[in-house]
């Protein structure tokens, strides 16, 4: 026979509760395993997603340095150019004609420099730069990445003579026996955007960053500044043997999740990927630590929890004939664990707000403010608590620099303000001023009475900047806009040489040619009725006289008829004498062809309404806005006729006095008709 437990005997007892302790021990255990696997997922997720949208705009970065580069080597006009000026390097006129060119990618995208090298290395022609050679490594990289004839890039590398970080596009001209006559260098300076797209962190972070490597012969090469040590873009190395750290285990063809060291010695979690056509390494991570920083305090909490489990379930069994006591110290015991839980929810919640949030009492006395608040504020919510709002989150207006000192008596007396001090600008506690988007709103207790205020702000810096750069590209892009610089068409004043994209071929229906057109050519393209007003415009504009930017038709070969739209500019010389006329041409048929149906529409239209008011068989008189009689019928000039002579009135008369009650009846706003009788007798 079994022994029975028995809760009288304490050996019973205290075996009961060492089961019950050790069950919710490992349950607590468990818990925490599933919340570290859940943590660990949730941040790889998010450092996958961040690596993602980092390695998609270094793709398209390269994507776009490759087209500029393409777009410029392939303009045959400019090869010939080219080819032209290195059989005569000492024509200053077409040296000046090349460093115009050269300096116009330089001014539409933005590059540090621009150069035109031999194919052997040596430095031709500079725009932006004041080099007069170039360093050893330069001249190597363009020999070596010419010998394909087509665009590639140096990599990132140290220039000794600028002493800084460069990272070139090469491409070579290739003529048309597929000679290569020279190399274009587009350089460009990474800390301008490379470096700010690597570091940039779109959430918040203590500890995360991208680092980007290159694997070298028996050591890896970091390429970028890293957060945590300073100066290390192209000099901080380490060795290939210490496989613990993530850059080692990129190197030997690791991907995706992994847990080690980093260079600093920390345990992290890092993403690893490749970035396609390039020889780099992208590493995005974070530390162990902060990524388990919310899991510690779980843990505490669950040790606490189930310390405090087994000590209620100890009592529970100890005293378990005090089910009132039990009952009361459950209730009391559950009370505080809502209100901590809902307490830690709160704080959660306000700290992983992308926004600073303070709220003050009555007194103006700072009685909370998160985490983003702490980082603009540059005050330790410590510190704050208690203190003035005026001190804690001094503002003032950006335009006129006055200081913004009632700002609870202005939200309480007017609701709810954005803008507290228009353009606010925060004073931080060290003094650095910071552009700050904020609203102010009243806190009410539940009965509708204010208690205090609400602040939420944030850092508006970057949006501000963004803004102006924005206004500035917009300003380039117009002035692109206008002189067409990738335009349609390129018009050599001097040889009379036509260079045109497929879409002039196109829409001329002439068969594409490798040579350039002839005034000629275009001129048989233009409709026969329309080639003097062209000719007339295009006279005006290359005197400067006037801007060319007509409409016109084009009679293709197979007769069919277009309209098009056409304008361009004049380009000068260093003399200031014509010498291009760069011009755009897009088709406006469709547009011509319903501004004709409209037209016709509205002549229909007019017809029909003019022959209602010729045929109706009712009187009709139309007045002006100024109730004067403005047009009338046949119908009514008859009735006129036929009641003139009956009702003793002249037809003059007769339409006089119509006329007359008609306008008082409109201006009456009055409907009924009117009665007309014998002279100087009315009714209506």
């Amino acid at each position: 026979m079994k022994p029975k437990l028995n809760l009288t005997k304490k050996s019973h007892l205290i075996l009961l509760i060492s089961l019950v302790s050790l069950l919710i021990a490992i349950a607590g255990y468990y818990y925490y395993l599933r919340e570290e696997n859940t943590i660990r997922r949730q941040k790889y997720t998010q450092l996958k997603a961040i690596a993602d949208l980092k390695e998609a705009q270094l793709v398209r970065w390269h994507k776009e340095r490759l087209s500029d580069a393409y777009l410029f080597t392939s303009n045959k006009f400019f090869i010939k150019r080219v080819e032209l000026w290195l059989q005569n390097k000492n024509d200053k006129t077409l040296t000046e004609e090349l460093k115009e060119r050269l300096s116009i990618p330089r001014r539409l995208f933005s590059y540090k420099s621009v150069f035109l090298a031999t194919k052997r290395g040596k430095l031709l022609l500079a725009v932006g730069s004041n080099l007069t050679h170039f360093d050893s490594v330069t001249s190597q990289k363009i020999i070596k990445n010419i010998k394909d004839q087509k665009a590639s890039f140096s990599g990132l590398f140290f220039c000794e003579l600028e002493n800084k970080i460069h990272y070139d596009i090469i491409a070579p001209f290739v003529n048309d026996k597929k000679e290569t006559l020279a190399a274009i260098v587009f350089r460009t300076i990474p800390n301008e955007f490379l470096y700010p797209t690597i570091q940039t962190w779109p959430t918040p972070s203590q500890s995360s960053e991208t680092v980007m490597l290159r694997v070298e012969k028996d050591s890896i090469l970091f390429l970028n500044e890293l957060r945590h040590f300073k100066n290390t873009a192209l000099k901080l190395k380490i060795s290939r043997t210490q496989t613990k750290v993530p850059a080692v285990q990129a190197a030997l063809g690791k991907t995706g999740m992994f847990e080690g060291i980093d260079y600093r010695g920390v345990k992290v979690l890092s993403d690893i990927r490749v970035i396609p056509e390039t020889d780099w390494i992208m590493i995005n991570k974070v530390d162990r630590k902060e990524i388990y920083a919310d899991l510690y305090t779980k843990a505490f909490v669950i040790i606490g929890f189930g310390i405090l489990l087994i000590i209620i379930v100890g009592l529970g069994f100890v005293w378990i004939y005090n089910n009132r006591q039990r009952t009361i110290y459950k209730e009391l015991y559950n009370k505080e664990k809502e209100l901590w839980q809902n307490q830690e929810k709160f704080n959660v919640t306000m700290d992983s707000l992308g926004e600073g949030v303070i709220t003050v009492n009555l007194d103006a006395k700072v009685q909370y403010m998160n985490r983003v608040a702490e980082d603009l504020t540059e005050w330790n919510f410590r510190e704050a608590r208690g203190r003035n709002l005026n001190e804690v989150y001094p503002v003032k207006n950006e335009e006129t620099g006055q200081r913004e000192n009632n700002i609870l008596d202005k939200v309480i007396k007017h609701g709810i303000i954005k803008e507290l001090a228009n353009h606010t600008i925060l004073i931080t506690k060290s003094g650095k001023e910071i552009p700050v988007l904020d609203t102010g709103t009243p806190i009410r207790y539940t009965d509708g009475s204010i208690i205090g205020i609400v602040i939420v702000f944030q850092d508006e810096m970057e949006k501000r900047s963004q803004k102006r750069l924005l206004k500035e590209n917009e300003q380039r892009l117009k002035k692109a806009q206008q002189v067409a610089h990738l335009g349609f068409l390129d018009w050599n004043l001097k040889t009379n040489e036509i260079f045109c994209s497929d879409e002039v071929y196109h829409l001329y229906g002439i068969e594409k040619s490798d040579q350039p057109l002839r005034l000629e050519e275009i001129s048989k393209g233009v409709h026969p009725d329309d080639w003097e007003y062209v000719q007339k415009n295009l006279e005006l504009a290359m005197r400067g006289e006037k801007e060319y930017n007509i409409d016109h038709r084009i009679q293709r070969p197979n007769g069919e008829i277009i309209w098009v739209h056409a304008q361009a500019q004049l380009v000068y010389d260093a003399d200031g004498k014509p010498k291009t006329l760069l011009g755009t041409i897009l088709d406006i048929t469709e547009r011509k062809q319903v501004a004709e149906n409209l037209r016709k529409k509205d002549e229909h239209h007019r017809a029909v309404i003019e022959n209602i008011f010729k045929f109706v068989p009712e009187g009709l008189l139309v007045f002006t806005k100024n109730l004067s009689p403005m047009k009338q019928n046949k119908a009514f000039e008859e009735i006129v006729q036929k009641y003139a002579e009956r009702l003793s009135y002249t037809e003059e008369e007769l339409a006089e006095k119509i006329i007359e009650q008609l306008r008082g009846k409109i201006l009456a706003g009055d409907t009924t008709e009117i009665h007309i009788t014998k002279k100087n007798q009315f009714s209506g």
